[in-house]
C-alpha cells in the first residue's frame, strides 16, 4: 500500500514537473512599441495621442489614432502604457496633450528573434527614426 502510494505520488511529481517546464515564461509578441518618456512630469504624459499614419506619406494620410490616459507614478523615466499592436510598417505621430509635444516616428526597421519556447517568431524594432535622426535601439526615448 505504501508502494503505491509513493509510486502515484512521483507519478503526479513527474506530470507536474514536466507540465512546469514546458510553460512558456516569456511574452513573444509583435508589435509592441517599448516607449519610454525621460524627464517628463506625470502631469505631462496623462494623455498621449497615437496617430497612425500611412508610411513616407509627410503625415497627410491619417489611418488611425488612440488616446492612452496614463496614471502612474513620478520618476525620472516613465514606461509608456501603450500596449496597442503597433503595425511596424507605417509612420507614428505621438502627441502629449498636456503640454502640446509631437514627435514623429518613421522607418521603423525590425528584426525577427526565435521564442525561446516554441519554434515561433516575434518582430523587434531594430531601429527607427525619431523627428528625421535615426535611433539604433529597441526603446522609443521620447525625451522632453
Amino acid at each position: 500500500m505504501k508502494a503505491r502510494k509513493f509510486l502515484r505520488a512521483l507519478f503526479v511529481a513527474g506530470i507536474a514537473f514536466f507540465l512546469l517546464q514546458s510553460c512558456c515564461k516569456i511574452y513573444c509578441g509583435d508589435g509592441v512599441f517599448s516607449i519610454r518618456f525621460i524627464n517628463y512630469k506625470v502631469a505631462d504624459i496623462d494623455t498621449v495621442l497615437f496617430t497612425k499614419y500611412v508610411a513616407n506619406g509627410n503625415f497627410d494620410q491619417k489611418i488611425d489614432s488612440v488616446f492612452v490616459y496614463a496614471h502612474t507614478n513620478q520618476a525620472d523615466t516613465i514606461y509608456s502604457g501603450f500596449s496597442e499592436k503597433v503595425a511596424f510598417d507605417k509612420d507614428w505621430k505621438v502627441k502629449l496633450i498636456s503640454t502640446g509635444r509631437e514627435y514623429n516616428i518613421t522607418d521603423i526597421k525590425t528584426t525577427s528573434e526565435k521564442c525561446t519556447c516554441g519554434n515561433s517568431t516575434y518582430k523587434v524594432v531594430k531601429s527607427y527614426k525619431l523627428d528625421g535622426v535615426i535611433q539604433p535601439t529597441f526603446y522609443i526615448d521620447l525625451k522632453k
